[in-house]
């Protein structure tokens, strides 16, 4: 249940541990981070709780509720960039040229701080034989794969992605790192990357398979978490059991546990998204 983290989602585990390994004159100097909107709710949150300035760049198309958040926290945003992965480019250009730290979801210390969850994932169910992760970038796979499958090699991890950012599925498939895929308009807006050269390399290592889901299964995954479990899920957070009830994942008789990573979502596009109408739409995300 990542989804009732601090900031709505698990990204504070692997960012909180990021600015651990920073001495106070890197802080100083202000963090930098492309997102597409929980990563930089976390990371201002974060600045705002210790005093850093924060910088964070987002694709033109991000989710205004999302973007919200992080000026609330007083970090500065920057809206120019057609897509994640040219916003990721965009963090890193004004990071060198301002003498910035730049903050990516494929450090070594973001992944580690992810991985806590499939420790605890562990400590509370040690015999879970499926782990289902939702898959962007892959920072949050890579950290639940490493702690998980040290304690119990025999635990299968199964990413889920939506067909409209099909990254990892598509590196996996290809035997290459596919991280500036171009991408759709997706509800699971914050798996839009794909994964980078790091998080590849384990993706390959520790990932038993990744699926892909479409719009409309991502939809009636959020309804059926509403309906059945009174839990208001963004989008992203729901692909793992869209991928269930699509019956894109075989785990008849078997301990499985879905990662629900996080509830940022609009009001606005909460009530047209649920709206009985909605379902009768060609394309649900608009």
């Amino acid at each position: 249940m990542e989804c009732w983290q601090v900031c709505g989602s698990f990204k504070i585990r692997g960012l909180m541990n990021r600015l651990a390994s920073l001495d106070a004159t890197q802080r100083k100097k202000g963090l930098v981070a492309a997102s597409c909107g929980n990563q930089g709710i976390s990371l201002a949150y974060l600045g705002k709780l210790f005093g850093i300035p924060i910088t964070i760049f987002l694709p033109k198309e991000a989710d205004p509720s999302k973007i919200a958040k992080i000026q609330d926290h007083g970090a500065q945003t920057v809206l120019t960039a057609d897509s994640i992965f040219d916003a990721g480019n965009q963090a890193r250009d004004y990071a060198r040229q301002n003498d910035r730290i730049i903050i990516h979801h494929d450090h070594t210390d973001v992944i580690a701080g992810h991985g806590t969850t499939g420790l605890e994932i562990l400590e509370d169910l040690p015999d879970v034989e499926v782990i289902v992760v939702p898959i962007g970038a892959g920072g949050l796979c890579s950290g639940i794969g490493s702690a998980a499958k040290a304690i119990s090699p025999s635990c299968s991890i199964i990413g889920v992605e939506p067909a409209a950012a099909p990254g990892a599925f598509r590196s996996l498939q290809e035997g290459v790192c596919c991280e500036g895929i171009p991408t759709k308009p997706s509800l699971a807006d914050g798996l839009l990357g794909g994964p980078s050269p790091t998080t590849f390399s384990l993706l390959q290592r520790l990932v038993d398979q990744v699926v892909v889901v479409e719009e409309e299964e991502i939809l009636s995954a959020m309804r059926t978490l509403l309906e059945a479990e009174q839990l208001l899920v963004e989008g992203s957070g729901a692909v793992g059991l869209a991928a269930l009830l699509a019956g894109k994942i075989r785990v008849t008789d078997k301990n499985v546990v879905l990662v629900i990573t996080g509830r940022n979502i609009g009001p606005q596009q909460w009530r047209n998204l649920m709206s009985p109408n909605n379902s009768e739409r060609e394309n649900p995300v608009h």
